[in-house]
């Protein structure tokens, strides 16, 4: 068993629609996919991680500049591997490689998100090294004047 990491590229993007849907419970097609990756490059960007050349999971890193800080701003904004993938070192195979691309990128520090209840995925970070942080609220907005 080989596992590798690569940039994922339009090609790619069948693979990623499936992968989303499953994640995100997301039905954007194939194309939509593709287009969302040119227009996030090279903000985001996307990685691929096959097994013997078989897509197995993918996650998402986002490094932006920042106003006050000199060093960019990164955060793994997705992760996912198949289930027929896991517990094969994937998944840190995929966190490992979002970490070269942001130090690569001149980021010294890289930002994971996950569910408040989703237990395996917290544990999975920590295990790889990170910590708490910060508390994350959100509020969704739209053009209606709030109360």
């Amino acid at each position: 068993m080989t596992i590798s990491i690569r940039a994922a590229t339009p090609a790619d993007a069948p693979a990623l629609a499936r992968f989303n849907a499953a994640f995100n419970g997301v039905g954007d097609p194939p194309a939509q996919i593709a287009a969302q990756m040119a227009a996030a490059s090279p903000i985001e960007t996307a990685l691929l991680a096959e097994i013997d050349g078989e897509p197995a999971g993918f996650a998402c890193l986002r490094v932006v500049p920042c106003l006050l800080y000199a060093a960019p701003y990164a955060e793994l904004t997705e992760l996912y591997v198949d289930p027929a993938h896991r517990r094969r070192g994937v998944a840190r195979a995929l966190i490992g490689a979002a970490e070269d691309l942001a130090l690569a990128r001149g980021a010294g520090e890289v930002l994971i998100m996950t569910g408040v209840d989703n237990a395996a995925a917290q544990a999975l970070y920590r295990a790889a090294g990170y910590g708490g942080y910060a508390v994350a609220l959100m509020r969704k907005v739209s053009a209606e004047p709030s109360a």
